[in-house]
């Protein structure tokens, strides 16, 4: 066949040398026959070229902390490319980190992971319709301050009294993201009392006579002035005390109405029921069983003291009653008649303490054994009952107010010094300690212990030339003042303006909390910058002292309580028996706090041979000896000796 022939093939299927001649081209179905030719015929078109995948270019977006970015498709495309020109568009979005990417209605919309800044990404596809391209866009998220969170909190107080929180406190449970210091900035919008920022603490007052739910705002700020509103949900109960006194064997409470109830040993009386029946050592006595102390109409109690068998009260008017056993005259009634065990001798018939022409009280000295002391309304200080130890401070070892014609103008004040006045007053047994009107302290009476502070062992004050200005103060280091002083068997304690703790005197439980069972102040050098500080744990300061039957418990500045010294019954709430304070290794952070119960913490204690704190919920509970029902719990075993005892275990005291 020549090449100028033709042949009838399929669709480009020519020999060599041939084409198809378009010109002579048959559709069949589908084939397509064309002639193929040499020479003379078309050329065939040429081969499409491939499509070329385009290229998608990294990008760089901002966004703040917290706030998503928004990012048109065609913004990311701008920068892409197409070498064939063919229109670009989104299809996949993907890969992110530090947040999420999602892609809709055109737009690209990322979202920082909450609380996130620093640099994220993510990853896009781009496509022409044929082929793709991936990238990434890299998100910066600047950092923008977060508010502050204030949650809420809650508290409870008694009604008349007030409630006082620490900053630190309001603070504990709010929180910032970026880590910032926070302050309580101001305080407001109080309901149903007021409320004041003062220093580091807030103080709210229930309004008078007011008991149920109350309120109040908090502000708080971070670093950059920032600000969140914060609110605290105050309770004011009606239904606990307002201060709660332990003596040696009994206990006794003062109600916001005046009103007291006394609880466990009663053989003289000093449960003011006009019988001798113990109380609290037996179901059925306490809550509305348990009466109240009648003291006469409207009389109103505003604080109490509590002797070994004795129990004096301050009321509103200034006057001060006592009764129970009156052996040495400590009942202040010029005899040595008991009060308070027989029908008819309390109530009106109690008579007040004869305190000296116009004169009334205005505080009473903290324990004691068998004498009473009080502070009177000129800041003067009289004291009366038992005086073989000079206790009284009246330059002798005669009793006072045992007998017809030794109270009232008879009775003179304590010598103190030229112009020194008293602010509060501590007794131990058989010594007196005052803390002055200008923070120092001057102790007397009996000193066998060097529980004085005056580096000797001699007593003072059973003779003339032994007080005012002969009588040393008590050296507590240079520069340091007292704010508080607290006396318990024959040891002393201050509470210093710094928030540290010392301790002098007897010492063989450990009561002085030195780590050793030395006394200290019984001899020269042992006082002063010598005398070491109460370790009680980094960071912890005291805010109140109570002395026992030697054991000592401080309630610390987190509103934790620690105690130390003799262990017997438990009275120190560790849940053994074991002293604490002997060695060095039993204080510090190795003493453990007293489980008052998860979250709770103590606003009070007192202490005898029994301790007693008022919880910040108002209310009250007590562990250690309970021979006679001084804890309150309607039976005579003891709390705190052993495991599981405290904590939610321990029961509060039913009023």
């Amino acid at each position: 066949m020549s090449r100028s022939s033709t042949r009838w093939l399929s669709r480009f299927a020519c020999p060599p040398g041939f084409f198809p001649d378009i010109r002579c081209a048959i559709l069949l179905g589908s084939w397509v026959l064309a002639a193929c030719g040499g020479g003379g015929g078309e050329k065939p078109p040429p081969t499409p070229p491939a499509n070329k995948a385009p290229v998608a270019v990294a990008d760089r977006v901002r966004t703040d902390e917290d706030t998503a970015v928004v990012i048109p498709a065609t913004t990311l495309v701008a920068n892409d490319t197409d070498a064939d020109g063919d229109s670009l568009a989104v299809t996949v979005v993907g890969n992110a980190t530090q947040g999420t990417v999602t892609l809709a209605g055109g737009n690209v919309a990322f979202t920082p992971e909450a609380n996130f800044f620093g640099t994220a990404t993510f990853g896009y596809t781009v496509s022409d319709g044929t082929n793709t391209s991936t990238s990434t866009v890299t998100v910066t998220v600047q950092s923008v301050n977060d508010a502050p969170v204030a949650s809420a909190d809650s508290a409870v107080t008694r009604m008349n009294g007030g409630l006082t929180l620490s900053v630190a406190k309001l603070l504990a449970n709010d929180s910032d993201v970026e880590g910032d210091g926070l302050t309580v900035s101001q305080v407001a919008n109080a309901d149903h009392g007021t409320v004041e920022l003062v220093g580091d603490e807030v103080k709210f007052t229930p309004t008078p006579g007011f008991a149920g739910a109350a309120s109040f705002e908090y502000q708080v700020s971070d670093i950059h002035g920032t600000t969140a509103t914060g609110s605290v949900a105050v309770r004011v109960r009606d239904d606990v005390p307002n201060s709660v006194v332990a003596g040696p064997l009994h206990t006794c409470a003062v109600f916001q109405d005046g009103r007291v109830k006394c609880w466990g040993f009663n053989e003289y009386g000093q449960l003011g029921l006009e019988d001798a029946a113990n109380r609290g050592d037996g179901p059925g006595e306490m809550g509305d069983l348990l009466p109240f102390v009648r003291l006469g109409a409207g009389q109103k109690v505003t604080s109490l003291h509590l002797g070994a068998y004795y129990t004096c009260a301050l009321l509103e008017s200034g006057a001060v009653k006592c009764w129970g056993r009156n052996i040495a005259g400590m009942l202040g009634l010029g005899d040595t008649q008991s009060r308070g065990a027989v029908p008819g001798g309390m109530d009106e018939a109690l008579p007040p303490v004869d305190l000296g022409t116009g004169r009334t009280a205005k505080a009473l000295a903290a324990n004691g054994s068998d004498y009473t002391c009080a502070i009177l309304d000129d800041d003067t200080v009289k004291c009366w009952g038992d005086s073989d130890r000079a206790q009284l401070g009246l330059g002798d070892v005669r009793n006072r107010g045992d007998g017809p014609g030794e109270m009232g103008d008879a009775l003179p004040p304590v010598d103190l010094g030229a112009g020194r006045t008293a602010k509060a007053l501590a007794a131990g047994s058989g010594h007196t300690c005052a803390l002055l009107d200008d923070d120092t302290v001057k102790c007397w009476g009996y000193n066998v212990f060097g529980q004085l502070g005056l580096g000797d062992t001699e007593d003072r004050g059973d003779d003339p030339d032994e007080m005012g200005d002969a009588l040393p103060r008590v050296e507590l280091g240079a520069g340091r003042t007292a704010r508080a002083i607290a006396a318990g068997g024959y040891s002393t304690c201050a509470l210093l303006d710094d928030g540290s703790v010392k301790c002098w005197g007897y010492n063989e439980y450990g009561q002085l909390g030195l780590g050793d069972t030395e006394p200290r102040g019984d001899g020269p050098g042992e006082m002063a910058a010598a005398l070491p500080p109460v370790n009680l744990g980094t960071g912890r300061t005291a805010k109140a002292l109570s002395l026992g039957a030697f054991y000592t418990c401080a309630l610390l500045d987190d509103g934790s309580v620690k105690c130390w010294g003799s262990n017997e019954s438990g009275r120190l709430g560790l849940g053994d028996s074991k002293n604490r304070g002997q060695l060095p290794a039993q204080m510090g952070d190795a003493l453990p706090p007293v489980n008052l119960g998860t979250g709770r913490t103590a606003t009070s204690l007192t202490t005898g041979t029994h301790t007693c704190v008022t919880l910040d919920d108002g209310d009250v509970k007590c562990w250690g000896d309970n021979d006679y029902g001084q804890l309150g719990l309607g039976d005579t075993k003891t709390r705190g000796e052993s495991p599981g005892e405290m904590g939610a275990a321990l029961q509060a005291v039913g009023f």
